[in-house]
């Protein structure tokens, strides 16, 4: 089992369905010359046989003192998790927005591994999609990336990369760096009459924030409403058993 650090718990103590703490991305492709639905089909039942590896194969579980840790799920069903779905003719853009825009308004699971991956084809044009869905308690949008990075290929033709739920990153160890100031915003949260276990809570994640932001000089750390207004984006990414693929990034909104 793997104790989630604050930061990464305080995403989990803080969401609800007004404020979803996941994040997303759609990555589209073009069908190989010659290729149709069955070979796409074919591709996903390839997938489904690659078991998951860490993070992926863990589950949270709430602990005493607003702390969650991360354990095996003795039960992790595939089928859960990869799915298919087909948009009816003319598989327009605006009908991928929508059916995007209900998958990653829902919250996910928390008795399952905190992640989906959705083949969407029928797509207009020979395209097809992978929209993949994930807790930020398991990852950064950062992270997220080089991992999506990780299980692209470069050209056309090199078919050896696995899905991205095929990684086994090692948990990290905690470096045991906890200041002081850290104990005494909490003990002034509680000193002032706002001891409040939720209050306590915000106020530690808040703190080790700014500690790694400052005194780590973390530069990937954002401190609270420091980002800009989420918007798609659009930027071009390595193929992945297609000759063309764009990626479009789906932030949290707020």
């Amino acid at each position: 089992m793997t104790k989630l650090s604050t930061i990464d718990g305080g995403f989990l103590l803080t969401e609800s369905h007004h404020s979803p703490k996941h994040v997303g991305v759609l990555l589209e492709f073009e069908l190989p010359k010659g290729k149709g639905p069955a070979w796409l089909r074919k591709l996903l039942d390839e997938m489904r046989q690659v078991p998951p590896g860490f993070p992926f194969n863990q589950k949270t579980r709430a602990l005493a003192g607003l702390q969650y840790e991360l354990e095996l799920d003795e039960h992790f069903e595939i089928d859960y998790h990869v799915r298919h779905n087909v948009l009816p003719s003319p598989g327009t853009d605006k009908q991928l927005r929508d059916v995007l825009g209900r998958m990653h308004a829902n919250l996910l699971d928390r008795d399952r591994p905190l992640w989906e991956f959705h083949l969407i084809e029928g797509l207009s044009g020979r395209r097809f999609a992978f929209y993949i869905k994930i807790h930020h308690a398991l990852c950064d949008g950062i992270t997220f990336g080089r991992w999506l990075a990780d299980c692209s290929s470069k050209t056309p033709g090199n078919l050896s990369t696995l899905p991205i739920w095929a990684r086994d990153r090692s948990p990290a160890e905690s470096d045991g760096r906890d200041l002081d100031y850290v104990q005494l915003i909490i003990d002034g949260m509680k000193n002032l009459g706002g001891g409040i276990n939720t209050a306590i809570g915000i106020s530690k994640l808040t703190a080790k924030m700014i500690q790694r932001r400052f005194l780590d000089r973390d530069s990937q750390i954002a401190l609270p409403l420091s980002a800009p207004k989420t918007t798609p984006a659009q930027i071009n990414a390595p193929a992945h058993h297609s000759p063309s693929a764009r990626l479009r990034a789906f932030l949290p909104l707020s």
